[in-house]
């Protein structure tokens, strides 16, 4: 089994389509995915800039990535979804503490992440700690030890084989030491 962390933002639909198709292929290729938050906010504006109104989906992303990573596996989807796909209102404290009474995710983590602007300052340095170690923002993979590499970014999310197909390449040149960039226009 591989272990390949996935830097996510629950700001971005980039990481929301990467992480979709990363859970979909997980087991067919035989990854043990751990997922790490690296703040958006943080990298594009630095300390000190104006709080984002997705900062208290990071604070709770951040509480449960404290806890449990089996705990970031199942409210990341839940709250991505929930904002990509359902359009739902994430910067409203109500929207939130509905879509998180169902999984029985402990509500108090809720009043914490729109209250306790402290834990700012740990995502910050965790958000840091992948800048010097290559990150340049989400999603970013890091196979191993190895540094993150940034992307893909895709859509629409690959099905079946396209999907496996896809991981074999990046793979590919994730492994290749030579390797460091591909980009096309958007």
């Amino acid at each position: 089994m591989h272990r390949l962390t996935v830097l996510y933002d629950p700001a971005c639909p980039w990481s929301w389509r990467a992480t979709r198709w990363l859970r979909d292929i997980a087991s067919a290729v035989d990854l043990e995915l751990a997922w790490r938050l690296y703040s958006l906010s943080y990298i594009n504006h630095g300390e000190g800039a104006p709080a984002s109104p997705m900062q208290p989906v990071r604070r709770i992303l951040f509480l449960a990535e404290r806890k449990s990573p089996d705990l970031v596996a199942r409210l990341y989807p839940l709250l991505a979804e929930a904002r990509f796909e359902g359009r739902a209102r994430l910067d409203r404290r109500e929207v939130v503490r509905e879509l998180l009474a169902d999984p029985g995710i402990a509500l108090e983590w809720v009043d914490q992440a729109w209250e306790n602007e402290a834990l700012d300052k740990e995502i910050d340095g965790q958000a840091i700690g992948f800048a010097l170690r290559g990150g340049i923002g989400v999603p970013s993979l890091i196979l191993g030890q190895a540094d993150p590499f940034y992307g893909p970014l895709i859509d629409p999310v690959p099905q079946g084989q396209e999907a496996l197909r896809l991981w074999d390449h990046v793979q590919g040149l994730m492994k290749a030491p030579y390797f460091y960039e591909l980009k096309r226009q958007r």
